[in-house]
């Protein structure tokens, strides 16, 4: 933190070789193409004298596909002397184009100046492919963004701060594994889990997290049942950059459950985070990390009056962080509190947050913070956005069969839909196909809910596809037969979206509405969930009055 620690001497890439290795990394349109991918297990910081080694390097093909019998333009290890700052290495096989990577060479006994900078993405929400018309930039072009700055930084750090999987076509199809290895290529160094990668339950998260090259955080979440924290689940992870040690802490918002479909969050705790914060961070300083910072998905503030609003106030009047990454609410914002900075990143991929710290080291390698620290949000429209990524667009190829055709015409808006014109339409929708197949459910509903958290974009005039389907109704809620008391009516349509065509008839105290899972779980117990998805029964409302 704001001591002095010992660390290795580490000089950085030079702008050359940075440029030169970013080509790497840009869309290559030959099928023969190799690519070098850098694994969280790869050490790309050397010492003159030392044996060169490339464990944690892997070498694919543009379909991310391992290959063998490749070669290095220096044999493994060799060992090393000081030329330059950078060492270029090539990776070469018969038939194929060669890419080329860089490593840092170190020499002992120089002080050095550098700077750690950390990148983070918050609210994802599966925005996948890039499109122009809805100014979304995509994860491809992202993550080319991304790993170039690794390249020419080694001391950079990539993290994410929740909600990535679930809310475009591709990931929702895939259940987050195509965002998931898209953040594998990109060398993510770590993920804070955030509420929606609960949405298809617990299973799914291990299952993606088995494949993830990087670890899930959540210090403060734990079982229900035992209090323990799930085993796919760290409180925190150390990154090492040579030997400048960077501590990661995860937490998630305590009230996050709320945002989870009851059947899923009952079996969680979301604790109050803070002294679960403070607990990895005396951790991690006794395992003499250099800095400090906390990934949460939580929005950061009760208000947005003072700083003591700032939930994490204590944290930062205590020296535990040295910076903080927000996520949960879509906010694009920044600040310092107890000159601690705080940023977010809106959501969808819009913006990427960045923390810029300049560091010192003296000949005998003591590490010291240097004068200039920055903050910024990233918007992800400009020129250094515009080059996609291979490995990360040649994974829709991959899902192909499992995502399925997502330019799929449902129906023809003449006109622009607002959210509240989508909110009205799945209402109707859920009126109508319970009373479409009142032989399979024997009632009729005259009231249809939706929540309002659940419609996440408008629709433009012209066709309405599948892909815009799942952009604009994301989560996988089921319609439900909600059986409900007055009480809970009333209850239900001041907090939601409704359309009532007759009020209901209350027979023995109870009425039947037709909603999604999410609601009923939420307010009662006495519903029959049908397991369509409402998806499918908006789908079909669209295509028969559109």
């Amino acid at each position: 933190m704001k001591n002095k620690h010992k660390i290795l001497s580490i000089v950085t890439l030079s702008i050359f070789g940075a440029m030169l290795c970013a080509c790497n990394f840009e869309s290559k349109t030959s099928d023969n193409s190799l690519f070098v991918r850098k694994t969280s297990g790869f050490n790309s910081i050397f010492y003159v004298g030392e044996p060169i080694s490339y464990d944690g390097i892997k070498v694919v093909d543009s379909n991310n596909e391992e290959v063998s019998d490749y070669t290095f333009s220096i044999e493994e290890g060799t060992i090393l002397g000081y030329e330059s700052d950078k060492l270029t290495i090539e990776v070469s096989k018969p038939g194929y184009e060669k890419a080329s990577f860089n490593v840092t060479v170190l020499r002992e006994g120089y002080p050095y100046e550098g700077t750690i900078d950390i990148y983070s993405i918050n609210d994802f929400h599966g925005a996948f492919s890039y499109s122009e018309d809805d100014e979304q930039t995509g994860f491809s072009r992202i993550a080319t963004y991304l790993l170039n700055k690794k390249e020419e930084n080694p001391f950079t750090v990539i993290v994410s701060a929740g909600d990535m999987w679930q809310g475009g076509i591709e990931s929702n199809k895939t259940k987050g594994k195509i965002v998931n290895e898209a953040m594998n290529i990109a060398t993510f160094d770590a993920m804070t889990l955030g509420n929606h990668e609960f949405d298809w339950g617990e299973e799914v998260i291990k299952e993606n997290a088995s494949l993830a090259e990087f670890p899930y955080l959540g210090s403060n979440l734990t079982y229900s049942s035992n209090d323990e924290r799930p085993s796919y689940l760290k409180g925190s992870t150390i990154v090492n950059r040579g030997e400048v040690k960077i501590g990661i802490i995860g937490s998630l918002a305590s009230d996050l459950g709320s945002d989870i479909t009851a059947s899923i969050s009952k079996n969680f705790h979301f604790n109050d985070p803070n002294d679960y914060i403070i607990e990895e961070s005396n951790k991690l300083k006794e395992e003499g990390c250099d800095l400090i910072f906390l990934v949460a998905h939580d929005s950061g503030f009760y208000d947005y009056g003072t700083d003591r609003d700032f939930k994490f106030y204590n944290i930062t009047s205590g020296d535990y962080v040295d910076g903080i990454f927000l996520g949960h609410d879509h906010f694009e914002k920044s600040g310092s509190i107890n000159e601690v900075p705080y940023l977010e990143g809106g959501k969808n991929g819009n913006y990427i947050s960045h923390m810029s710290f300049s560091f010192t080291l003296d000949k005998d390698k003591n590490f010291s913070f240097g004068n200039s620290r920055s903050y910024e949000t990233i918007l992800t429209q400009g020129i250094e956005f515009n080059t996609p990524n291979t490995l990360v667009d040649n994974l829709t190829t991959k899902y192909k069969e499992v995502i399925g055709d997502v330019n799929r015409v449902i129906c023809p808006f003449n006109e622009y839909k607002s959210k509240d014109d989508l909110l009205n339409i799945a209402c109707k929708a859920i009126i109508s196909y319970i009373n479409n197949h009142k032989d399979l459910y024997g009632i009729e509903v005259t009231v249809g809910v939706h929540n309002t958290g659940g419609v996440r974009d408008s629709a433009q005039r012209g066709d309405f596809t599948y892909s815009d389907l799942i952009r604009v109704f994301p989560f996988s809620n089921t319609l439900v037969l909600f059986n409900v008391t007055p009480e809970e009516y009333y209850e239900v349509i001041d907090s939601n979206y409704s359309v009532i065509k007759e009020a209901p008839t209350f027979t023995n105290g109870v009425a039947t509405i037709g909603t999604i899972n999410y609601v009923a779980e939420y307010y009662g117990t006495n519903f029959t969930d049908t397991g369509i998805l409402i998806q499918d029964v908006i789908e079909e409302y669209l295509s028969e009055n559109y």
